[in-house]
């Protein structure tokens, strides 16, 4: 494959291409980054790495579940038949960090989970409700798509 070379207005040189189904990049400068993606046997793997943190996910389909998984301890997964989809999801706790030059603050948060199931009718009217572990909330929702 080709490999594709960028410069943006701030500086940033990014180097990029696809080999053999796996995509590559590289950006030096302000941001320094690589990340790397592909998929290999059923399995779509994503990597990063920027300002010295790495981050990945990994995510499949199993018997028509979606399954995903990361680094951050998040776990999702959807599945549904006919109009009717649930997704299950796991967030992991996050704690705060500082502000560096190049990463910025984020505020901590406790792990939860959230369940939400949609139902399409044949109206064309949508209905969801999404339970929430964090608040204890339920959210109903209906909509009319005309």
């Amino acid at each position: 494959g080709d490999a594709t070379v960028a410069l943006d207005d701030s500086g940033d040189v990014t180097i990029s291409g696809t080999w053999s189904g796996v995509t590559v990049s590289q950006t030096m400068g302000d941001t320094d980054s690589t990340s790397g993606s592909a998929s290999i046997a059923g399995m779509d793997v994503s990597i990063t790495n920027e300002a010295s943190a790495t981050s990945w996910s990994v995510g499949t389909t199993v018997s028509g579940i979606a399954l995903t998984l990361n680094s951050d301890n998040d776990m999702t997964a959807t599945f549904g038949l006919s109009g009717n989809t649930m997704v299950v999801s796991h967030v992991g706790a996050v704690a705060a960090a500082v502000e560096t030059a190049k990463v910025y603050e984020k505020d901590a948060v406790a792990a939860y989970s959230t369940v939400a199931i949609t139902r399409d009718l044949t109206s064309g009217a949508t209905l969801s409700a999404t339970y929430k572990s964090s608040d204890d909330s339920l959210t109903l929702k209906a909509a009319v798509t005309f």
